[in-house]
Parts: C-alpha cells; structure tokens; sequence
C-alpha cells in the first residue's frame, strides 16, 4: 500500500518536537545547575571577604588600639588569667573599629548587625532568613593572657549565614570561617610593631625609631640652651658670657649665677 505522506509528516514532526523539547529540558537542567553552583561560590567569596575584613582590622594595631579603647568592659572583664571575672559568666563581645572613628565598623553587640551579599555591614539581620543582610558574625573575647609584658589575647570567630532563599546554602562551621585568633604582638611584623607604637618604619633597613625628645628651644644672642626647663622652652637659654669680675685676695671663683655673674669664695 502506497504510505500517506501528511501522515509521515505529522508523525516526523511530533517526533522532531520530542526531541527537542528534551533538548531544552536538559539545557534548562544544566543552566540551573550552572546558577546554583554559581551562587554558592559567590556565597563563599563573600563569606571570605566579611572574615578578611574583620581579621585585617584587629590584626592591625592602631585598629586594635581603637578597639580595646571602646570594649573596655569586655577588657576590664578577664583577668590576668584569662579567666572571666568581676561576674561575667560568658566571653564577652567584642565591637570592631577602625582608627580613624569613633563608629564601629561592625557591631558584634547588636543582634541585627550583619554583612550583605557584598560583604559591605549592614543592619537587618535575622535568624528567620534575610537576604539583605545575611551574614553575620559572633566574635568574642574567649582568652586573655599578660605573658612577657605583653597581652596576648584570644578571640572567636563563629560565622552564621541566614539568607531568606532557600538555594543559598554555606557550610559555616567550616573551620575556614568559623575559628579562634590569637593576636600576640610579639607575633607581629616590625613595621606593625613600630605603627603601635607611633614610630617611624623604615622599609630599607626593616627598623623602627622613635621620637624621644622635643626640639631644642632657640636661644637670644648672648644666651646658650641648658637643657629642658619645666615651665617654658625660654628657660632653657642662660647667659653665656660676664664681665670679668676679681675676686678678693684669698678668694676663688665657685659658680655663677643666672645672670652670668661669678660666686667668690674661700
């Protein structure tokens, strides 16, 4: 029997369909395959960018510096043991600041306090899921110890990831984000070091040197610098010269006075 050609037609179409259907089906998979794994790493660049930030700064020392001066309770709260005192039960938190203001840069203390997707703070967190504000972390002052004239202090780092979308998923127990620091000073670089402690680096030699005295104070013509005076840089400068003064027979020059005019003596 002759074949209906319409009906192959109908038949090879139908089948061209199904095929590619399938096709757009596992491009479809594959694309939403590619997006979440996509946002998962973006999740973790970010994750990595919040815990960078917070490092660098209480690595840095005039950052550190500003810190301990706006925590003094959570300071105040250890002993020289590293054990908690004066009543605290539980390691304290810590807020983070820079050196340059007097607004902390991240709020461990606030509950709302967070990080975006960005890695840029932010204020909305929640434990119901925010996608605004999904990071956040607890950093608290776990250990503080005065060895060798100086403090080394141990903190804790524990990041949470709250988002409201159920496809952003981060191990954050990982112990790439969730981990103690230990910020010894001694463990810091010279040119950190000598920052702490407002000195001046010098990068070709890898030294430190400090300011230790003021400038000398500019003398009148006839005068000449003693030394430091307690009231005033002018009391530094004395007479220099004096006429020439004899003492009486069977008496020597002792000293001069302020003026510059000689004691005589037996």
């Amino acid at each position: 029997m002759p074949l209906n050609q319409n009906g192959m037609s109908l038949v090879t179409v139908i089948i061209v369909m199904g095929i590619v259907g399938l096709s757009a089906l596992s491009v479809m998979r594959t694309s939403d395959q590619k997006r979440k794994i996509s946002h998962q790493m973006n999740v973790a660049v970010s994750a990595s960018i919040v815990k960078e930030k917070l490092v660098g700064l209480v690595l840095s020392p005039l950052s550190w510096q500003a810190t301990q001066a706006h925590n003094p309770q959570a300071f105040s709260g250890l002993s020289s043991a590293g054990q908690p005192s004066g009543g605290v039960s539980a390691p304290p938190s810590l807020d983070i600041y820079t050196p340059d203001s007097s607004t902390a840069y991240y709020q461990a203390t606030n509950g709302q306090a967070g990080f975006d997707l960005k890695g840029n703070p932010c204020t909305g967190f929640s434990a119901n899921g925010n996608d605004e504000c999904p990071f956040r972390y607890e950093i608290t002052l776990s250990n503080r110890v005065f060895q060798n004239a100086n403090w080394i202090d141990t903190l804790h780092f524990a990041l949470s990831f709250k988002p409201a979308s159920s496809g952003l998923i981060l191990n954050t127990g990982n112990s790439q984000f969730t981990f103690d620091l230990v910020r010894n000073l001694n463990d810091q670089s010279v040119e950190a070091s000598c920052i702490s402690i407002k000195g001046v680096y010098h990068p070709d030699t890898n030294s430190c040197s400090e300011k230790m005295t003021n400038a000398v104070a500019t003398c009148d013509s006839g005068k000449t610098y003693r030394g430091p005076a307690s009231n005033s840089t002018s009391g530094n400068c004395d007479i220099k010269t004096s006429s020439p003064t004899a003492c009486a027979a069977g008496q020597v020059i002792k000293g001069f006075d302020s003026s510059g005019s000689p004691f005589c003596g037996t």
